[in-house]
């Protein structure tokens, strides 16, 4: 057994669950931080069912250490810190995790803050540059520039050599992101299109 966080009547119960084990191709996971994100809010609501097969309990973005191997694991080892996109189950302390939704650690970045990033550089990384094609030297344009997947979208372009443009809806949003390198737009000032003609 171990504890866990899970949904009973639209509300958050702490207890105790079953332990999962890794299956073919998986780890378990023991679990240090799990990120918050909008999918989990809306699973506690009674508005987002968790997809056929995957754990009850909420909870899609983990990072931990690896406890154990499932059958035909390689590459991967018992204690290396990981973090994870997941199907559900992160809200609780160990998770089984498909070796294909894990992610090694990136280089100076704790475990607390790569909780936040599997579901955020999975959208921006998708939307960029597998949908979008983005290559370098081209403008991206942004809404909602100071949004969680907004400001890794923005670094995702700048590293990938675009030069980025961002919608922000103040003064202090668009001086945060002037920091960042990113041409902030205000949209509340008028029209983004035309302020974004003048700088271009």
């Amino acid at each position: 057994m171990m504890h866990a966080i899970r949904i009973e009547g639209g509300a958050l119960a702490y207890g105790p669950v079953p332990m999962p084990s890794p299956a073919p191709g998986e780890v378990l996971v023991k679990v240090a931080f799990a990120g918050i994100n909008r999918a989990d809010l809306l699973q506690v609501e009674g508005k987002y069912a968790a997809p056929i097969g995957a754990s009850p309990l909420p909870g899609l973005e983990i990072s931990g250490s690896i406890a154990a191997l499932g059958e035909g694991v390689i590459g991967w080892g018992v204690g290396e810190e990981v973090c994870a996109l997941l199907a559900g189950g992160g809200y609780a302390e160990y998770v089984s995790v498909p070796v294909g939704q894990l992610l090694s650690l990136p280089a100076r970045i704790t475990l607390k803050e790569a909780a936040s990033l599997p579901e955020a550089v999975a959208t921006a990384y998708m939307a960029l540059i597998l949908e979008a094609e983005l290559k370098q030297g081209e403008r991206v344009l942004l809404h909602g520039g100071t949004s969680g997947v907004g400001i890794i979208m923005a670094q995702i372009a700048s590293i990938w050599g675009a030069e980025v443009y961002a919608t922000a809806g103040s003064g202090a949003k668009c001086a945060f992101l002037e920091k960042l390198g990113i041409h902030a737009l205000n949209h509340r000032d008028g029209p983004f299109a035309e302020a974004l003609k003048r700088s271009t």
